[in-house]
C-alpha cells in the first residue's frame, strides 16, 4: 500500500485504476459493509468533484481541482462525525505519488487493474455509451506502467473477493460516536448564481440537470454537483436524507469551483423540505440560490422508474432501484406520485418546469426559467 500526506491525518482509502477495474463497485461495497457494521465512514467518487468546464489549460483533466475539492470533502466528513473516507476514481497517471496527496489526510492508495479483455467486457456490459476502446486500452496500459504501491488484479476475482483484499489493506475506522455539531457555518463563494434542480424520485433531475449544465458550459464556466453523491457519510438519525452532509460539503466546494473560474453551479437532487433548503441557502450564503422543481405526470414517473429498475442510466452508487424487482415498480411509482403532488401543493421552489417532454427541451426550459429569475 502507499501512504501519503500526514500519517496522523484523517484516514482516506483511495481506490484507483482504469475504467472497468471495479473501483466504484468495490468502494461502494466496502462503504456499505463498514457503515452497516457501525463504522463512522464516508464515501465519495472523486469524478463527482471535477465537473467544471471549460477546464483550465493549466489543469488538463481537472486533477488538481479534484484534489482541492477532495480536501473540502474530507473536512466536511470529519465535521459530520466520520473517522474515515473511502474514495474511488481515476488519478493523474502522470502525477506520481503527489496525485493522491490530500492536505490533512493520511491517504492509503490501492490500485485495481484487470486484463484489457476483462476491462472491456465489463464496460460494454454496463450498457449505454462506452468510451472509445483505443482510449481505454491506452489508459489501462499507462496506469499499469505507472502504478506504485499496492495493486489488486481483479481479472479473475469476484466483487466479494476484491472487497475482502482491499479491506485488509486499510485499518477499519472506529465505530460511530454521537453526532458532532449541527449544520455547516455560513459559506462564501464567488459572485454568481446557483441552481438547485430537484423533484420527486424518478423526476429525472440528474439527467435533465446535466443536460442543462452542458448547455451552459457552451458559453460560460459552470460547475455541476449531484447532491445525492455528496451525502454518503456515517449513519446519523438527524440526516437520514443526506442533505445536512451534502450542504456542508457544498459550502466547501463552491468557493473552490470559483477559483477554477466558475460563476454558475447546477446542483441536482431529490427535493428536501424547508429545513434542507435553509441549509443550502446558509451554505451558499452570499451566492444567490434559485430552486427549480420538476413537475412530472404519473405516466412519466412510471416509465422513468421502470427504466431505472431495468438498468437504464449510469451505474449510480446508492441507486435506490438497482435491486428492485419489476413487481416493486408500482409501489415505487405510487410513492413518487404522492411526493410529486406534495411538492406541487406546497409550491416548493422558485419556479417549476413541466418535465414530461424530451430531455433537451426540458433542459432548455430550465435554463430559460433560471435566466428569467435573475
Amino acid at each position: 500500500m502507499t501512504r501519503l500526506s500526514d500519517p496522523a491525518g484523517f484516514p482516506v482509502l483511495w481506490l484507483c485504476g482504469p475504467p472497468g477495474a471495479g473501483k466504484t463497485t468495490v468502494a461502494w461495497r466496502l462503504y456499505r459493509e463498514l457503515r452497516d457494521a457501525g463504522a463512522a465512514v464516508g464515501y465519495v467518487d472523486v469524478d463527482q468533484l471535477g465537473m467544471c468546464y471549460p477546464e483550465s489549460e493549466a489543469d488538463p483533466g481537472r486533477y488538481r481541482l479534484k484534489l482541492r475539492n477532495l480536501a473540502a470533502v474530507v473536512a466536511a466528513q470529519r465535521d459530520h462525525g466520520a473517522h474515515g473516507l473511502i474514495v474511488s476514481g481515476v488519478t493523474d497517471p502522470a502525477g506520481g505519488p503527489e496525485a493522491t496527496a490530500v492536505p490533512g489526510a493520511a491517504v492509503t492508495t490501492v490500485g485495481l487493474r484487470a486484463d484489457f479483455d476483462r476491462l472491456w467486457e465489463r464496460i460494454t456490459a454496463r450498457g449505454g455509451s462506452a468510451p472509445p476502446e483505443a482510449a481505454v486500452r491506452r489508459e489501462a496500459a499507462l496506469l499499469d506502467a505507472s502504478s506504485t504501491g499496492d495493486v489488486v488484479d481483479t481479472t479473475d476475482l469476484t466483487v466479494d473477493e476484491v472487497t475482502d483484499r482491499v479491506r485488509r489493506r486499510w485499518p477499519q475506522p472506529p465505530p460511530s460516536e454521537p453526532p458532532l455539531g449541527g449544520d455547516a457555518e455560513a459559506g462564501g463563494g464567488p459572485p454568481g448564481a446557483v441552481l438547485w434542480l430537484c423533484g420527486a424520485p424518478g423526476a429525472g433531475a440528474s439527467t435533465i440537470g446535466f443536460a442543462a449544465y452542458l448547455r451552459l458550459v457552451a458559453s460560460e464556466t459552470c460547475a455541476f454537483l449531484d447532491l445525492g453523491q455528496l451525502g454518503f457519510g456515517p449513519a446519523r438519525p438527524d440526516d437520514a436524507d443526506g442533505h445536512r452532509l451534502a450542504a456542508r460539503t457544498v459550502a466547501g466546494l463552491w468557493p473552490r469551483f470559483g477559483v477554477a473560474g466558475a460563476r454558475r453551479l447546477v446542483m441536482v437532487g431529490r427535493a428536501g423540505d424547508a429545513a434542507a433548503l435553509g441549509r443550502y441557502r446558509a451554505a451558499l450564503s452570499v451566492t444567490r440560490l434559485t430552486v427549480c422543481r420538476l413537475d412530472v405526470s404519473p405516466e412519466t414517473l412510471r416509465d422513468r422508474i421502470s427504466a431505472r429498475v431495468g438498468g437504464a442510466g449510469w451505474p449510480e452508487p446508492g441507486n435506490p432501484w438497482r435491486h428492485h424487482a419489476p413487481s416493486e415498480v408500482p409501489g415505487a411509482v405510487e410513492a413518487a406520485v404522492a411526493r410529486n403532488e406534495t411538492l406541487r401543493r406546497s409550491g416548493f421552489g422558485d419556479f417549476s418546469v413541466d418535465a414530461n417532454g424530451d430531455v433537451a427541451a426540458v433542459a432548455a426550459a430550465v435554463v430559460s426559467g433560471w435566466a428569467g429569475t435573475a
